[in-house]
């Protein structure tokens, strides 16, 4: 799986990417997240449902993609920033893990969603 076009839209904070190779690929759109407001993950466009096996599936590959780019104490760093929402916290020699950070702000947002 190949995660790319990562990117946070000046809309208040919406994340976009991409997934390419294998059964996830799609344009992925979560909306503003960081209003507080209930939100969607779209994929090409549909709601990802919360209570699908797709939902998980995204989750779950969303993580491990993270896993395989930072070492260990990278990614419990990026989850503490994600969690506590301190992303203009980051130091610069951390710019190059904004990526991450984004991906793992979609997955906190689901983890959060579907605890509901």
């Amino acid at each position: 799986m190949i995660i790319s076009d990562i990117d946070i839209l000046r809309d208040g904070g919406s994340i976009i990417f991409q997934i390419t190779e294998g059964e996830l690929s799609g344009f992925y759109y979560l909306e503003t997240p960081l209003k507080g407001v209930e939100r969607n993950l779209m994929r090409n466009g549909s709601i990802v449902e919360v209570d699908s096996k797709l939902y998980e599936q995204i989750r779950l590959e969303l993580v491990c993609w993270v896993k395989k780019n930072v070492n260990t104490k990278e990614y419990q760093k990026l989850r503490l920033f994600v969690k506590n929402m301190i992303l203009e916290k980051i130091p610069p020699e951390a710019s190059h893990l904004f990526k991450y950070i984004l991906i793992l702000t979609v997955v906190n947002f689901m983890e959060n969603k579907r605890k509901g």
